[in-house]
């Protein structure tokens, strides 16, 4: 409810700015996905992408107007993109990975958070607790952080379970618990009533500072590679006078206050252009978890 209160009194002082309406002119499409948006409901996400649409648009001073587009996934991704119905999207990786070999994008910016433009996920357990290693965690409880930051933790998890010669964490573990609030997911672990957490670092270190016994009663059992979790991309033939004009603002957002409102929106602190290399070792994962599916899958 507060991050509803906050979002329409920060969308009500970019319609002041802009003189008490939008301009007009074409419109700038901005798809955004489910999986990119688990924490909050579809009306604020499509509010906050509004909110982003507009600040660019006032921040670029181009003649547009910002159109927001929920996707469900994958399918409807390379619909929309096919048929031009999205100028730009923001989605989560595991969905970048399963299409840009279908449609191109381009560019594509990674978000910046904690100064980093990629997220680590770990494993956390209760010192005094019976789960010591990850093959521990047969038929015990897991809570997850569920956030687009860390939409790619269980994926990774899976695949570590597998080199361990392991079960998917679906049949692995007992019960697996998505919390959207970080506190429900870290503290029943740390008060014993959950046997372990799966959060990304920068969150785990958040928690530590607000609350120090955490770091003293909790371990981390595993933690992974830096990985790059959320994208904001263009449609590659995405044509517009103001394209270029569009494309610097974004990468120049954090330095306005208003720009930077607008990021805090989506927990990030800015964006930055990255070519398809910089996404290598997400896009190894992705795929290796699709292998690592299918062969489930035949067994």
């Amino acid at each position: 409810m507060r991050y509803s209160i906050w979002m329409a009194a920060l969308f009500c002082a970019v319609f002041a700015f802009s003189g008490g309406g939008e301009a007009s002119g074409e419109p700038f499409r901005i798809g955004l996905t489910k999986a990119a948006f688990t924490m909050i409901s579809t009306d604020d996400a499509s509010a906050a992408v509004k909110f982003l649409g507009v600040t660019i648009i006032k921040e670029g001073s181009v003649p547009l107007v910002a159109v927001p587009i929920v996707l469900g996934g994958v399918e409807d991704i390379l619909s929309t993109m096919r048929s031009k119905q999205v100028d730009a999207i923001i989605l989560s990786t595991p969905e970048f990975g399963r299409t840009h070999h279908l449609v191109p994008f381009s560019p594509i910016f990674a978000t910046r958070n904690a100064n980093l433009l990629t997220e680590s996920f770990v494993v956390v357990a209760h010192r005094k607790g019976p789960v010591k290693s990850i093959a521990d965690l047969r038929n015990r409880t897991l809570y997850v952080h569920d956030m687009g930051r860390n939409c790619l933790s269980r994926m990774w998890l899976d695949t570590v379970l597998d080199q361990k010669k392991l079960p998917l964490s679906s049949s692995f573990l007992a019960r697996v618990k998505m919390e959207t609030k970080l506190s429900k997911a870290v503290l029943p672990v740390f008060f014993r009533q959950g046997d372990a957490c799966l959060v990304t670092r920068d969150s785990f270190n958040t928690m530590v500072e607000l609350n120090p016994q955490l770091g003293e009663d909790l371990t981390i059992l595993a933690e992974s590679p830096g990985m790059v979790p959320l994208l904001f991309v263009f449609r590659a033939d995405f044509k517009s006078t103001y394209r270029d004009i569009i494309v610097k603002t974004f990468e120049e957002l954090h330095q306005t206050v208003t720009g930077q409102q607008a990021l805090t929106l989506f927990s990030i602190e800015a964006m930055e252009i990255i070519d398809l290399a910089f996404l290598k070792p997400t896009i190894e994962l992705i795929a290796s978890y699709d292998r690592l599916l299918k062969r489930t899958q035949r067994r």
